[in-house]
């Protein structure tokens, strides 16, 4: 059984980015009639060939991050574990990865032999360590949006068949999604267009979310995503094609700590790797526990008393158990 089959429905949305790969195909750039030598003549020519200057220079540095070192740091330095046979995970602090210090932990699971589960907790608050314990997880990651006020998952959620979060499905950050069907394979899709997660797709189990970070093995170009241009902490997932699930955090928000950009954790999930993945909610939820281990991450979140890092409360979360 194949256990990390991609499915793609080969759609964009108004609200994602085309995938512009890093250092693959060539750049895309939205149609635009150019009216050079032509009678047409621009409103401000200068104007538009400073942003065609800028574009092609944002996307030569996307597909040159890697290719100038970072890949091979990439794939050297890693502390390893073997956390149960079928469970790696790895943990590096970069000193210097896309101009920053980065400290990234990432879960390999072999999905022949562990799945996935999806917590939901109907608006009570719990962290990830609890979870992982309550469960009886091999590990745990925080999951989907929510909103912190009422910590109702804001994206949408079904476990067992079940709908436990129908968000409104206009929502923007609910257009990919891990997703489980009745074989217990383990895919990550795409939204079909003008159709709800509630309807027509073949999954008992489902959690959304976004951005698209991978498409068939190619990161996708986020320059100017309305969430993803600043750095912060990440969390996301992807799918190999050996057929393992990475599970990754991108600490943030400290000198030791930068955090990605939606494009720079792309461009990392595509190095590691993976041929589709997608990206959770990250900020102060980023969150990564390990059974016997604890907390394995630094969360951004600290205590207003001591100032030291604590873990945020969150809606829903993934977690890592033996099939």
């Amino acid at each position: 059984m194949n256990y990390g089959t991609v499915i793609d429905f080969h759609l964009n949305t108004e609200q994602d980015h085309p995938p512009s790969p890093c250092g693959a195909d060539p750049p895309f750039f939205p149609t635009t009639t150019w009216c050079f030598g032509s009678s047409k003549k621009p409103a401000n020519l200068y104007t538009k060939a400073l942003l065609i200057i800028l574009r092609y220079a944002s996307l030569i540095l996307c597909g040159t991050l890697i290719a100038n070192g970072d890949q091979t740091t990439l794939h050297s330095g890693w502390i390893t574990h073997t956390i149960t046979p079928g469970i790696v995970w790895k943990s590096q602090d970069f000193p210097d990865l896309y101009g920053a210090p980065q400290t990234v932990n990432l879960l390999e699971v072999d999905l022949s032999i562990h799945t996935l589960h999806f917590i939901e907790l109907k608006g009570s608050p719990t962290t990830v360590s609890t979870i992982g314990l309550d469960h009886r997880a091999l590990a745990a990651i925080n999951g989907a949006y929510f909103d912190t006020k009422t910590y109702h998952s804001t994206t949408f959620i079904k476990v067992a068949g079940q709908v436990l979060s129908n968000a409104n499905p206009t929502e923007p950050r609910q257009r990919s999604a891990i997703a489980i069907d009745d074989t217990g394979a383990i895919d990550i899709i795409r939204k079909p267009e003008n159709l709800p997660w509630s309807k027509g797709l073949p999954f008992r189990h489902l959690l959304a979310s976004s951005p698209v970070l991978v498409t068939r093995s190619k990161a996708w170009n986020h320059a100017n995503h309305k969430y993803g241009d600043h750095r912060h902490p990440r969390t996301a997932a992807g799918i190999t094609a050996e057929n393992r699930m990475i599970l990754l955090t991108v600490d943030g928000r400290r000198k030791t700590a930068a955090g990605m950009s939606y494009t720079e954790l792309a461009t990392t999930m595509q190095a590691l790797g993976c041929r589709s993945a997608l990206c959770l909610d990250g900020g102060g939820s980023t969150t990564m526990w390990i059974s016997g281990r604890g907390v394995v991450n630094t969360p951004s979140t600290r205590s207003l008393i001591t100032r030291l890092p604590i873990e945020r409360p969150v809606a829903n979360a993934v977690i890592v158990r033996k099939r």
